[in-house]
């Protein structure tokens, strides 16, 4: 499936972007002189422009070519982490991780019925898991390799992965003729769709759980259970290669037996 790697690229840089705050947020905090837990705010204004902004953009770009689109995200994207790569205070932080975040749901939004239509109805589980496999590799990866090269570089290589994504998402990816969009109004009909807004609400409990400790999972590894910068290294580790096996069988499983 050479056409949805492109889409996987894309996850991976998004990826890092996502998880690598976690090893860096203390860096930052301290380099932008604000308190940890003001640092925070970071993730928490990510998410908004994510849960805010990528409802309103799907809405207005799904009605586009879905290739030109992606290329236009992954460049906002791509800029966005530009822009935090060379603040030098928090604002302009706040700043470039909202332009991003917005990006960042929308290619997800738009991207994975993409990848589902690039390959045979059958396969169309594994499509989108192995785009989502940018995401789960980024967390074995992202965050030892960010905390090795320090957090402004880590974000100039979130940039210029967000670039090279873009390009492939154009070459790789074919036109796709205008089409209907979805509007708002039919997303938040959804919400009254019942299995929908219990995979929601699942959703929502297990991400909101796991990224409210993930945030701080650093310093509450290192300060209060005693774990070395070597051993946390390894169980972030850990914890990705888990993710990056459940992702994988998770959509060889959903073509095997249904979602």
């Amino acid at each position: 499936m050479p056409r949805p790697l492109s889409l996987t690229l894309a996850a991976f840089a998004i990826g890092i972007r996502e998880f690598v705050l976690v090893g860096l947020l203390p860096a930052i905090a301290a380099d932008v002189h604000v308190d940890i837990a003001t640092g925070g705010m970071l993730v928490t204004f990510y998410a908004l422009a994510i849960t805010v902004g990528s409802p309103l953009l799907t809405s207005r770009l799904s009605r586009y070519d879905s290739r030109m689109m992606l290329t236009g995200l992954m460049t906002l994207f791509a800029l966005g982490n530009l822009a935090v790569a060379v603040s030098p205070n928090l604002a302009g932080l706040m700043a470039g991780r909202i332009i991003a975040g917005a990006a960042h749901g929308t290619v997800f939004a738009l991207g994975a019925p993409v990848a589902a239509s690039l390959v045979p109805k059958e396969k169309a589980g594994q499509a989108i898991s192995l785009m989502f496999l940018g995401l789960t590799v980024a967390m074995v990866i992202g965050v030892p390799a960010g905390t090795a090269i320090g957090w402004r570089s880590t974000f100039t290589l979130v940039a210029e992965l967000g670039l090279l994504a873009a390009i492939a998402v154009w070459v790789m990816i074919p036109s796709i003729p205008r089409r209907q969009g979805v509007r708002l109004r039919e997303q938040l009909a959804l919400l009254a769709h019942r299995p929908l807004a219990l995979t929601y609400g699942v959703t929502a409990l297990g991400f909101g759980a796991t990224f409210a400790v993930f945030t701080y999972l650093e310093p509450l590894l290192a300060k209060h259970a005693g774990y070395t910068p070597g051993a946390i290294t390894w169980i972030l580790v850990l914890l990705g290669a888990a993710t990056v096996a459940g992702n994988l069988l998770g959509g060889r499983l959903t073509d095997r037996l249904g979602a």
